[in-house]
């Protein structure tokens, strides 16, 4: 079988576009890829920022020693507000 030079060119020429339209393809694609990541990993940046903002809670003074502390973990007895039932039974028991 006998293929002309003519034929022989343009077979390497189909292979060298095809070899250069796969490159071309496999590089936007590697470039979709990456702005699809980027998106993505600041949305969910974003996201974070928004879930680590806790409201603000009123801070309560202790009426034995003065620490301020978050008045949902402080004690409350008596209009009065403790860091500890220590301090609690420490106040009363003066």
């Amino acid at each position: 079988m006998y293929i002309g030079v003519a034929n022989l060119v343009s077979l390497m020429s189909y292979e060298r576009n095809t070899y250069h339209n796969m490159s071309k393809l496999i590089f936007y694609l590697v470039i979709a890829i990456l702005i699809y990541w980027l998106i993505n990993n600041r949305k969910s940046k974003h996201m974070k920022k928004e879930t680590l903002i806790k409201p603000i809670e009123d801070m309560v003074c202790c009426t034995h020693c003065g620490i301020h502390l978050p008045k949902s973990e402080a004690i409350l007895i008596h209009k009065d507000y403790f860091c500890c039932k220590e301090h609690c039974n420490q106040h009363i028991s003066h």
